[in-house]
Order: C-alpha cells, then structure tokens, then sequence
C-alpha cells in the first residue's frame, strides 16, 4: 500500500480526481469558514473585500495543492516518503507521526460537524433524533467501509456515482435558495475590515487542511497532468463558490457555527425538503472528508509500522477518529487544527523548494525505500528553515491552546504579535519565509551533498 505506484497500476483521470476534490470541498467546513471571514464575530469582511479576498486565497491555494499534486504523480509514492528527501528519516518519522494526529484531529472536526448537521436534518424530517454520538458511530462505520474499499474504488465507485452528484446538487440548491432573499444593496454598505490579509491567509488555510493528502491520491492518477488539473480545478472552483456564499450568509447575521449553519439551510427549505438535503449533504460530503483523512492516516502508519496494513490502521484510525470527536468540543478540536496548521505550512513550503527548486524534481523514489539512503538521517537545511517559518507564523498569530497562545504571545518581540501590528497573513508569510530560507542554502549545500553521494554510489 505504500510501495511506489507503477503506471500500469494507475487509473484516476483528471475527471475522477476534480469529482473527489469537489465533493471535499463543497462540504460543511467550507462554508463555516465562509462565515467567518464575513460574520462580526469572525473577520468582519465586507462583501467588497470578499469578492477579492476570496479568489486571491483560492489560486494561491489551489496552486499550492496543484503542485504537490504533481510531485505526488511523479514520484508515485506517498505523502510520507516525499518528505524524506527535504527533511531526512527521522524527519519522515516525525513528520508522519504529526501527519497521524493531524488527519486525526481534522476527520474527528468534520464527523463531529456532519453530526450536528444530521441531526438538525432529523429534526426537520420530524424523526427521533438520536444522540449527537450515536449519529457519529454511525458515520464512523460509514468512513471505515470507504477506507475499506480504497481511494481508487472510492474516487470511481462512491464519488463519481453518487457523492459527487448529490453534493452538488445540495450545495446549487443551497446557492440558489441563499442568494435569491439577500438585498446585495444593502451588503454593499458594510464597512470594510482592517483584516482583508487575514481573510486572504484563512483562505490559504483551508487548501492546507487538505494538502498532505494529496499525494496519497494523485500516486494513483494517469499522469501528473491530470493530477495537477483535477485537484487544481477540483479544490478551486468549488472553494471560490462556497466561500463567497459563506461570506455572504455571514453578512446577513449568520454565525460560524455549525448549528447555525443548519438552521439557515432548512430556513430555505424547512420541513422534509430541508431535512432531506441536510442528511442527503452529510452522507455525501462529510464523511467523505474524515474517510480520505482516515486513509492517508492508515498509509502513512503502514509506512511507520510496516506490521499493519495501511487498511487495517485506516479502519483503527476512523474507531479513534469517532472516540476523539465524542470526547472533544468543536472549539478545542479547531484549536488544535489551529496549531497544526503553523506546524505544516512551512512543511510544504520546503517541500516545494526542494522539489522544484533545489533538487529539480530529481527525487531518487528507489532510495526512498532503503533503510540506508543518500538522503541521510536528517536534514538540518530543511529543520532550519521549517523552524523559521514555524516561528515566524506562531509570532504573526499564535495558534492553538489558550495556554500555548499566552507562552507564545509573551516570546512576542515587543509583545505584539505581528498581524495585529501590521497585519501580516501569517501563514503565508511563513511559507515564503520557509522557502526563500530553504533555497538560499539549500541551492548550495543541498545541491553539493547530492553531488557528494552520486560520486559514491
């Protein structure tokens, strides 16, 4: 399940991977982002500001998941070996263990928000509504069949003749329904926010919640084209769409929460219509989010702990994927997400550096399998510059914990973090922090020490 994907094994086209992408995104989480840039409680921006904030952190994005796309397709091999060439064994060891939790943390966010969604749809169907835990068991079996069945079979059999569908048609209906009652002239009166780069950065960090699963998917594609294409498309269309109605429902007063966010879809369509579209979106779109997660999680364990299947650790990660979302609150599970997402930014921007820049996508996937490589067992040149994105991110905006925000903030130069002295988009500015650091001394001594180890070999 881990070992490099030869051509002749690969069938996702551009079509099937843009039909997964899509249903990934049209799903509940990007709209409550949506919400949130636009909401009072949230960043506040006005429809002026969403109109362009939302596409400028939609390409970024979308460029960013295009890329790895790519490298992913061809190298045919998974997230995890593709960080061992900028960060060495241990750091592929560290960073997957991360990875685990990571995937763990944001399929156990999106179960625990398709449960509230399905239960506000039971309600308007007029059926008993179980209890929010007993509907997340049952989403849970759901994502351990589709981690079961694959991300080929997945992408082919449950997306493209069925997920995608209904997705889409929830998420038209929905727009339809949305925008036809907002007076656009009286948005228009909104002030502006002082927080536009704030908005341009959460954009971008919707595209990293997904971006290290990427590779687990497009190893499977036909070729790096369709790979790059159907995640490019796939991801940024349907987030451009979404976000802006997000933003737009938040203008009109609609909270960030996932309950409200319920109730303003079966306000459009109260009773069984309303019921039905909510359950019809959850079985679609949410558990298809925790059941990719779930399924990068499993290869990347197998890699680890080669003794299980990744399957087999896929299914034990969706069982702690459901006990974790029942055990924690929307709030402490998005701190978390939070953190971790100042943690893999600069990951995947030195990940591109090198891939691209530095060793000009001249990755050795042979060597990634021996236990003896000439990548080595660190390398520091891509320590050193995650650790400066790293830092500066967590100074722009510190992330995570309430008790880790209060360390960080009093480590602050000045005391101030720097996005709300200048405002900075912080995690932005520690990608281009990590990959200008990484290429400056990775073109020199990266460079001179692959040189070094072909003479040996």
């Amino acid at each position: 399940m881990t070992d490099p994907v030869p051509a002749f094994e690969r069938h996702l086209g551009s079509s099937e991977l843009t039909a997964l992408w899509a249903t990934l995104v049209l799903g509940a989480p990007t709209l409550v982002l949506g919400l949130a840039l636009s909401s009072p409680d949230g960043l506040g921006l006005s429809i002026t500001q969403l109109i362009l904030a939302v596409p400028v952190g939609a390409l970024l994005a979308a460029t960013m998941v295009a890329l790895v796309a790519w490298a992913g397709s061809y190298n045919g091999v998974p997230t995890v070996h593709l960080l061992l060439p900028p960060f060495g064994r241990l750091g592929e060891i560290l960073l997957g263990a991360a990875g685990l939790w990571f995937a763990v943390l944001w399929a156990a966010s999106q179960l625990r928000l398709g449960a509230v969604l399905a239960q506000g749809g039971l309600a308007e169907l007029a059926w008993p509504a179980p209890a929010t835990g007993v509907i997340m068991i049952l989403l849970g079996v759901l994502v351990v069949i589709l981690v079961l069945s694959g991300i080929e079979l997945m992408a082919t059999a449950w997306v493209r003749r069925f997920a995608f569908w209904a997705a889409m048609a929830v998420a038209l209906a929905a727009i339809w329904a949305f925008t036809s009652k907002v007076d656009f002239v009286s948005l228009a009166e909104a002030p502006s926010s002082p927080a536009f780069w704030l908005g341009v950065d959460a954009v971008v960090a919707l595209g990293l919640l997904w971006v290290l699963f990427v590779p687990d998917q497009t190893r499977f594609a036909v070729d790096e084209s369709a790979a790059a294409n159907g995640v490019g498309y796939g991801f940024g269309i349907p987030a451009i769409v979404l976000l802006l109605v997000g933003g737009t429902l938040g203008l009109t007063g609609v909270a960030a929460t996932a309950e409200a966010l319920g109730g303003a879809m079966v306000a459009v369509a109260p009773g069984v219509v309303g019921g039905a579209a909510l359950l019809l979106w959850v079985v679609s779109a949410e558990v298809l989010g925790p059941a990719v997660a779930d399924y990068s999680g499993g290869v990347w364990a197998s890699t680890l702990i080669r003794r299980v299947g990744g399957r087999g650790w896929g299914v034990l990660l969706a069982v702690v994927t459901v006990v974790l979302a029942m055990a924690s609150s929307q709030d402490r599970l998005s701190s978390w997400l939070d953190l971790a997402r100042t943690v893999f930014a600069p990951v995947v921007a030195v990940l591109l550096a090198d891939f691209y820049l530095v060793r000009r996508k001249e990755y050795q996937t042979d060597d990634m399998y021996r236990s003896r490589s000439h990548y080595g067992l660190v390398n520091p040149w891509g320590w050193a510059a995650w650790f400066l994105g790293f830092v500066t991110a967590q100074w722009s905006a510190p992330a995570g914990p309430a008790t880790w925000q209060e360390w960080v903030t009093a480590t602050v130069p000045g005391g101030i973090p720097f996005a709300e002295r200048i405002g900075l988009p912080p995690l932005l500015i520690a990608m281009v922090v990590a990959a200008l650091a990484y290429v400056a001394v990775g073109l020199w001594r990266v460079k001179e020490e692959v040189y070094v180890a072909e003479l040996r070999l």
